[in-house]
């Protein structure tokens, strides 16, 4: 009998050290953000999923043709300068597996760009890949190559 009640009164002296501990790191971050709010509106910036434009110059493209291709990045309507990875995955439709994927360079305030030529007419799909603020986005559109 004395060997179970050390086993509760143990679990019971564990159970409440705990519970103390997670109640003043919980405290200790709650008087962080009031007492800097810089620091929860990096916070709150850091949550928004940035916003990716893309486009392609010139709009009409034809075979044999260097085009840019470019990624306008967002966030809270901001640009960003400091995204983590930028790429463009090319592929013809129907051939995904032989496409490629360039990585950009920026170009700009929240610009980043790749110029590629399109040899062979056809339809193609371009995706792009950001990485930015702990953030993935990615999405393709159509792009028709003329002859």
């Amino acid at each position: 009998m004395a060997w179970s009640m050390k086993k509760r009164l143990f679990s019971l002296l564990l159970a409440a050290g705990l519970i103390s501990l997670t109640a003043c790191g919980a405290a200790q971050d709650s008087s962080r953000n009031e007492a800097d709010p810089e620091t929860h509106q990096q916070s709150e910036e850091s949550q928004a999923v940035p916003e990716v434009k893309m486009k392609v110059e010139p709009e009409e493209v034809t075979a044999g043709q260097t085009v840019e291709i470019r990624a306008v990045i967002t966030q809270n309507g901001k640009p960003v300068n400091d995204a983590d990875s930028v790429s463009f995955e090319i592929w013809k439709v129907g051939s995904r597996d032989e496409g490629e994927k360039i990585d950009a360079e920026r170009t700009g305030d929240g610009a980043y760009s790749i110029e590629k030529t399109f040899q062979d007419p056809g339809d193609y799909k371009v995706m792009y890949h950001v990485t930015a603020r702990g953030n993935h986005v990615m999405k393709d559109q159509g792009l028709s190559v003329h002859p």
